[in-house]
């Protein structure tokens, strides 16, 4: 049995496939959980584009939302320090290492979240107007109340715990942005007596490269472009005897091309990308393809196909 709760990390939606016969078999992907995964990497890409977008400053309260598609916070969530983030080259990055931080609970029609997040910024170039900087981010979320499961009946009571730990650096060369992103998403549910019921844990390791296709500077958003992706992406799912885990290497096959925020909120509108899995001496490909806005679509080919 599987299980999934409404605002779960993207990671979690692998987990809701059907599940494979063969723990840590020789095929780290299967036709049955192919879709999922693309699913599942196509979010984290669009997540990570949207690090092109200027940061998250007291100006910019509601944007450092830790869940995505989780509660609206009130502003008593937040604190910066220090209150006001000084930019003196006005490139949208603090001359000094600035903090977000958002610490609450909130209340939902089926439980309780209980939200704790540190966002941390520095510009590495302050007075120079550039693409330079680096950020990390430190978060752990829980959920206390009804958990809905994959199939109609099978909700119960229970915590789900999300951690989101990461960091990004960002480099420009001429007409090309670079943000080399480190990150590692996971999602623990356990029942009403405290025993896990479910792990998932995603990680990245890629550089994203932007080449804007016009004058692109910061304190705007995106603007029309190619984005290509670079790096390492994994997966790692248990639930009782099951155990899968999934490391790939990611290359851009053709480049994604991003939109500004009021075109397509999720930036993407075409491109594809591809995982190459290796284990145990076979290997596997997952293509990610996207047809347009928050529409990607999945073509999986097993080691030997």
């Amino acid at each position: 049995m599987r299980f999934c709760i409404p605002v779960l990390t993207l990671a979690l939606s692998f987990g809701c496939a059907p599940q494979s016969d063969k723990p840590g078999g020789a095929e780290p992907i299967t036709d049955a959980t192919s879709g999922e995964a693309g699913g599942a990497m196509a979010s984290s890409i669009e997540s990570g584009v949207s690090g092109f977008n200027p940061p998250k400053g007291p100006d910019d309260t509601f944007a450092f939302g830790p869940l995505g598609d989780g509660p609206d916070l009130p502003p008593s969530c937040y604190s910066f320090d220090p209150p006001v983030w000084v930019d003196s080259d006005l490139d949208e990055y603090p001359d000094v290492e600035s903090t977000a931080t958002i610490s609450c609970a909130v209340t939902v029609t089926n439980g309780e979240f209980t939200l704790e997040s540190t966002y941390v910024v520095l510009d590495l170039a302050p007075g120079v107007p550039d693409f330079n900087f680096t950020s990390s981010y430190d978060g752990l979320h829980s959920f206390a109340g009804t958990i809905n499961a994959d199939e109609p009946g099978e909700e119960f009571e229970g915590q789900a715990d999300f951690h989101d730990i990461g960091s990004d650096t960002a480099t420009e060369a001429g007409n090309v942005f670079s943000i080399q992103q480190a990150r590692d998403t996971g999602v623990d549910v356990f029942n009403a007596a405290g025993n896990p019921v479910y792990r998932t844990q995603e990680t990245t390791g890629w550089s994203l490269s932007y080449t804007p296709g016009s004058v692109w500077g910061r304190g705007v958003g995106i603007v029309p472009g190619d984005v290509t992706v670079a790096g390492a992406w994994g997966v790692d799912v248990r639930a009782g005897e099951f155990h899968q885990r999934s490391n790939s290497s990611v290359v851009t096959i053709s480049p994604l091309q991003v939109v500004d925020d009021v075109t397509c909120p999720t930036h993407i509108v075409g491109g594809q990308v591809r995982a190459t899995f290796s284990e145990n001496g076979e290997t596997a490909m997952l293509d990610v393809t996207w047809l347009g806005c928050g529409q990607s679509q999945a073509s999986f080919t097993p080691s030997g196909g």
